[in-house]
């Protein structure tokens, strides 16, 4: 089973053991604020998917759980989501206790980078960096077929890299960051539809139809077709550096503004061999269309069936 939870709606699945997905819910934001009534709800739904999808709970293998924000290294928390205003939540203690089933945590970006290059367009790549890109950016990174966590589970948060000369207020609190000029959100500051962030706090969901929008418009809209490449072409630059040092096989991109060509060629135009760079990037990049409900189902495959890693006790 897979449980997604993003900044503006949840879904869930459920796949066999080949990972193929075979019942899949997306939901609207579930309006409860606290994590615990978010998470009871959504695991409500995940019951009532498998009881559509005629699968007897007896066959039931374990819950992978894509979320949005840091997680901890054990699989088992959510350290921080300023998205979704949680900090500090034992989703897996939480989810088991209402499915009864053995629960996986990761953030979305760790998810998807791993079912890419397990089941998708990774390819068995051994070398992949996942940037995700809708109203703010994550990233995750795999080095010699091994996620890169670090000393803390800072990855996911690519999006909050310090760029030079840039002050705009981000929602971290911070003045600065890549995604107030290289994000969904940077989009709609750029065409002034938003203010900047003067204080620290989850977006708005009400962002999320006006990014939608914009995208739609991006195609015949000269002003904000400008603005999304203004905006992919920072990330390029980001993603410059980001490559120099972990050399990647290939970029993979996922998320919403990734679809936009505008913003894709802008990336790239930043990625070239320039004055100051001759060599630039001339590697692949790949754009991913994966559900985050299908990734998390997968996630839970490859944690307790291939077991590519040591499994949790059983809630």
């Amino acid at each position: 089973m897979g449980l997604a939870i993003n900044a503006y709606r949840q879904s869930a699945s459920v796949s066999d053991l080949t990972g193929r997905v075979i019942a899949s819910r997306q939901i609207p934001r579930i309006a409860q604020s606290d994590p615990e009534s978010t998470l009871q709800k959504l695991s409500e739904v995940a019951r009532e998917l498998v009881a559509e999808a005629g699968v007897p709970e007896s066959t039931l293998l374990a819950v992978g759980v894509a979320c949005v924000g840091q997680v901890d290294r054990t699989g088992r928390w959510i350290a921080t989501s300023p998205d979704l205003g949680w900090n500090d939540v034992a989703v897996a203690d939480l989810v088991g206790a209402d499915l009864g089933l053995p629960v996986f945590v990761d953030s979305m970006q760790n998810a998807l980078n791993e079912t890419e290059r397990k089941f998708g367009k990774g390819g068995g790549m051994q070398n992949t960096l996942l940037v995700s890109v809708a109203l703010g950016i994550g990233a995750s990174c795999i080095v010699d077929g091994n996620l890169l966590r670090g000393r803390q589970p800072v990855v996911a948060t690519m999006g909050h890299m310090p760029v030079n000369g840039i002050g705009h207020g981000c929602n971290c609190g911070r003045k600065g960051c890549l995604a107030t000029v290289a994000s969904g959100f940077a989009v709609l500051r750029m065409l002034g539809l938003v203010e900047e962030y003067a204080a620290p706090g989850p977006h708005d969901a009400a962002l999320v139809p006006m990014l939608t929008a914009l995208i739609e418009r991006s195609r015949d809209d000269e002003a904000v077709s400008s603005a999304f490449r203004t905006a992919g072409h920072y990330l390029g630059q980001a993603l410059k550096s980001a490559v120099t040092v972990t050399s990647p096989d290939a970029i993979l991109l996922w998320g919403p503004v990734a679809q936009v060509d505008t913003y894709r060629a802008g990336i790239e135009d930043a990625l070239r061999p320039n004055s100051s760079d001759p060599f630039g990037w001339d590697g692949e990049i790949v754009v991913s269309e994966t559900p985050l409900d299908h990734a998390a189902a997968r996630l839970a495959l490859d944690r307790f069936a291939f077991c590519t890693r040591p499994k949790p006790k059983r809630n």
